[in-house]
């Protein structure tokens, strides 16, 4: 109709219809993919990554989608992607202790420890045969994903007391935060991305610039993780002391700025810190906030090589949509 207003895209609503599709293609997959594990273990294999959100595939089928390409050609690394999220969440489960997992048990406490961390390597060594099927771009971009998450995983728990000084030193420990959340997050988020470039025949520099917007967008996602946290702990300031090994490194980050009182974790003890957190607490969550801002916009610049579409134009808004989802968990 002439003169009408063109309703604007929407990522939510992609989303929506998309993620049914990707938890059909995931239950058959599991069956073809997995033919020698046994019938019990199988149906631990098919509950791990039940009720996820299926952003990364999302994200995999909509650059491809972005760049020309097909959803049905992106579905199998789709696929790929959230089997190695849910085997990370495995192994991250047993190494935290975690004893629930989205209101199930988590699978470490029904499977055995020792069952569960094997069930995911094969989960892992799955997604990289499979991938290795369909080229070896593709195997090399999930590969180099889980290695990233293994060293992030490996590197996120850290001696509180030890970072600090390091950080006061001027160490390299002083983008400890930074580099973690590349790490553990936007390295996945990232290969998705490469993944639905490759799916569409996208040439070097748009796989390159999906990289860059799926990574940027990761780590917005994980800081808004990490911000749900810390306002939940500024409403339970009591929870914040057994949190400290795992959140120092946002909180290190965050609170280098004049605008802040010092995070002095050697100095006081659990007192102190409360104290610190109190007096802090709704400033590092105003920086975190901004580093979301930040993220978002260095996402959506990522995209300056892709085609002018819809698909495009939803991608650039699905940072802030992955961190609405995060907020509104």
């Amino acid at each position: 109709m002439a003169g009408a207003v063109q309703r604007k895209a929407n990522f939510g609503e992609y989303w929506g219809r998309l993620k049914g599709g990707i938890d059909i293609e995931l239950e058959a997959r599991v069956g073809e993919w997995f033919p020698g594990v046994p019938a019990a273990h199988l149906e631990a294999l098919r509950a791990i990554p039940a009720d996820g959100k299926r952003l990364r595939g999302c994200l995999t089928c909509l650059v491809a989608e972005a760049l020309g390409g097909r959803t049905e050609s992106a579905l199998p690394a789709a696929v790929s992607i959230e089997i190695i999220h849910a085997a990370s969440l495995v192994h991250d489960d047993f190494v935290d202790g975690d004893t629930l997992r989205r209101g199930r048990p988590a699978p470490w406490t029904v499977l055995t420890p020792r069952r569960a961390v094997l069930l995911a390597d094969v989960m892992f060594a799955t997604a990289i045969e499979k991938m290795a099927e369909a080229g070896p771009a593709e195997a090399a971009t999930v590969a180099h994903a889980i290695a990233t998450v293994a060293r992030g995983a490996f590197q996120e728990m850290v001696d509180p007391l030890e970072l600090e000084r390091r950080v006061a030193a001027g160490i390299s420990e002083l983008d400890a935060y930074p580099r973690i959340i590349q790490l553990k997050t936007g390295s996945l988020f990232a290969a998705a991305g490469r993944l639905g470039a490759i799916a569409a025949g996208a040439p070097p520099r748009q796989a390159e610039a999906a990289h860059e917007f799926g990574a940027r967008t990761g780590q917005a996602y994980q800081v808004a993780d990490d911000l749900a946290e810390v306002a939940e702990l500024c409403e339970r300031p009591e929870l914040a002391w057994p949190r400290l090994p795992a959140l120092a490194p946002a909180l290190l980050h965050f609170a280098r700025t004049p605008r802040l009182p010092p995070l002095n974790v050697a100095a006081g003890g659990e007192a102190a810190f409360r104290k610190w957190f109190a007096d802090a607490g709704a400033g590092v969550r105003q920086r975190m906030e901004e580093e979301i801002a930040v993220l978002a916009k260095r996402a959506r610049a990522a995209l300056a090589s892709f085609p002018d579409n819809e698909n495009t134009r939803m991608l650039a808004d699905a940072p802030a949509e992955f961190v609405r989802m995060m907020a509104a968990a």
